[in-house]
Formats: structure tokens, sequence, C-alpha cells
């Protein structure tokens, strides 16, 4: 078990409808990665870890429903975000 397969585990069930990356539990992801839940506080040390974790990996992979609600919520992680880059997580809803 890494924690790439948790993260990416995470990001999988927060760019599908109806996920939310503000609303992922520990159980779900366990479930999804195959892994106890203790592993993800032991990688990311705590939920809000995680989420951080997940709009941060979300921008580079274009996942556009995690990124359109990072943006909604004026999460940090897409306060660098261009207005294009906006405009294009927020089209692709």
């Amino acid at each position: 078990m890494t924690k790439d397969t948790i993260l990416q585990a995470a990001l999988d069930l927060a760019s599908t409808p109806p996920g939310r990356y503000d609303r992922l539990t520990r159980s779900e992801i366990a479930k999804r990665a195959n892994c106890a839940t203790g592993s993800i506080n032991y990688y990311f040390t705590d939920m809000a870890g995680l989420r951080d974790a997940v709009v941060a990996a979300a921008i580079p992979a274009r996942a556009h429903r995690v990124v359109a609600a990072a943006i909604m919520d004026g999460h940090p992680a897409v306060a660098g975000l261009t207005a294009s880059e906006r405009q294009e997580a927020l089209a692709g809803l």
C-alpha cells in the first residue's frame, strides 16, 4: 500500500458523481484503495490533509469536477489558477 494508491483512490471517488472531495470518508477511500483506514492517517495525518492532497493532485490531472468544487469552496490550492484554468474547470462540470 502506498500513499499514491490512497491518493488516487480518493481522487477517483471525488471525481465520480456524486462524489465531492470535501465529503470523502475514510471507509470509502480505504475500501477503494484496499487498505486499512489507519493507513490514511499514516500518510496524510488526517482527512483535512488528504482533502488538500486531493485538490492539489486534481489540478495537474485536470479533474475538473474536483477543481471546480475547490474553486467554489475557495480552497487555497486553487488560488494560483489563471482565469482560463478556472473557466476550463467550471465549464467541465
